[in-house]
């Protein structure tokens, strides 16, 4: 079958599929991890699960060390196959401090990338939020991750407010890895985004500084802009695209920008894409392999926070945003995920008085609008930062969650929910 007669059939399945409205089931929640570490999700929940070719599932959390000096945070793997859990393995192997954020990205060849910011460098002096690091970590699809943490970042101003932050990544169909964070290297008062590339066989070489990577140009520290919180897509041709938000000084408001990543490193024309976001709730993109991009992100108006939606053609147009979320409650925290039928999976978590909900909707592409909603949580928990992705050869939608124990304060659970997949040969009988 060639690629036109591949896209003339799924154009064909997806108008069945729009014809007889039918709607999107997921097997019930299945919970895989319990404890009272107060773990969590990173900031960036698109990087928090991921599925490889063989339907096994990766996540990737956090425990929070809120007393440590430094803090003794952690990063947390787990890996479901086949309905059994793995142990969790902890990622980061810094000697002092520790790990938060993470965001983990799965290679065509099923490696595991994680990326954080890391703790183990900073001081009394800056009360141990100066000098945070961009750190990286691997392992092949049958391996483990290794011993020695790669160092990302090298920040050299001497400044207390030299770090750099919430870092994200991507893997290119060659096995290239990128890297993005933001960072106050160069004065405390404005941070830029900095971008770095793998080799092409993935590897970091150790290079002292990061005024190499900087793709971003903040205006002076006066005002305290900066570029923050960015997310990574690929393009079409394999080129890496770059997403961030942009805050005109303290009392100015969020705005999106993006840029198309050259060979070279180096960001090119800017593209104005919305207004809204936050440090707190950063926006989130996913790609899909004919080059669209689909960007959410939280938009405060009249005392509620609402969800937006945006596209990205192949073609470089962005679209008007869409609100997902029914404007009810504050609905924050979404992600999202293309499939190859030019719909778009959302999921976020709306506050319903005294605890949260997770709710997903699937929008149509071609004509921007959303076909349907549903609630995915059991009202019995208070359910927190959902992340989805889909498995790309069945294109299966899998997301996860944090739940929160009503009856034991303290307990959590890490939940996932799997697409309800119909055995194709029963179809035959009929």
């Amino acid at each position: 079958m060639d690629y036109l007669q591949s896209r003339i059939l799924k154009s064909f399945l997806f108008a069945l599929i729009a014809s007889t409205a039918i709607a999107v089931e997921f097997d019930p929640p299945m919970e895989i991890y319990q404890g009272m570490e107060g773990f969590e999700f990173g900031r960036h929940t698109h990087g928090a699960i991921a599925v490889d070719a063989e339907s096994g599932v990766h996540l990737i959390c956090q425990i929070q060390d809120e007393t440590g000096k430094p803090p003794d945070s952690q990063i947390l793997y787990f890996q479901v196959r086949n309905g059994e859990t793995s142990a969790p393995v902890r990622v980061d192997s810094g000697a002092v401090g520790g790990g938060r954020h993470p965001v983990m990205s799965v290679g065509p060849d099923g490696g595991v990338h994680v990326v954080w910011q890391d703790y183990r460098h900073t001081t009394a002096a800056g009360n141990y939020i100066d000098n945070v690091e961009i750190y990286y970590d691997s392992k092949p699809a049958d391996g483990s991750f290794s011993d020695n943490d790669i160092r990302i970042s090298h920040t050299q101003a001497g400044h207390l407010g030299d770090s750099g932050y919430m870092p994200v990544s991507v893997v290119q169909a060659g096995g290239r890895v990128a890297i993005a964070w933001y960072d106050f290297t160069r004065n405390g008062n404005n941070a830029d985004i900095y971008l770095r590339m793998s080799d092409e066989s993935g590897g970091f070489a150790d290079v002292t500084g990061i005024e190499q990577f900087r793709i971003t140009d903040a205006p002076a520290a006066s005002n305290f802009a900066s570029n923050w919180s960015p997310c990574l897509g690929i393009l079409s041709d394999g080129s890496v695209y770059a997403l961030r938000g942009y805050l005109d000084g303290w009392q100015g408001d969020f705005s999106l920008q993006g840029s198309k990543i050259g060979d070279d490193g180096l960001p090119g024309e800017i593209e104005t894409v919305g207004e809204g976001g936050s440090f707190l709730d950063p926006p989130r993109m996913a790609y899909d392999t004919a080059g669209n991009l689909a960007v959410v992100y939280p938009v405060s108006e009249g005392g509620l926070s609402s969800i937006r939606f945006q596209h990205r053609s192949p073609a470089g147009v962005w679209s008007e945003p869409l609100e997902i979320s029914l404007g009810d409650n504050d609905a924050e925290q979404a992600d999202v995920v293309l499939d190859s039928l030019g719909r778009v999976h959302i999921v976020w978590q709306e506050d319903t008085g005294g605890a949260y909900q997770i709710h997903y909707a699937v929008v149509e592409l071609e004509t921007m609008s959303v076909l349907e909603r549903q609630t995915l949580s059991d009202f019995d928990f208070d359910c927190r930062t959902p992340s989805i992705t889909l498995q790309q050869e069945t294109e299966r939608l899998y997301t996860a969650w944090i739940e929160h124990n009503f009856d034991i304060e303290g307990l959590r659970s890490l939940v996932i929910r799997t697409e309800t997949m119909t055995d194709v040969g029963c179809w035959m009988m009929h």
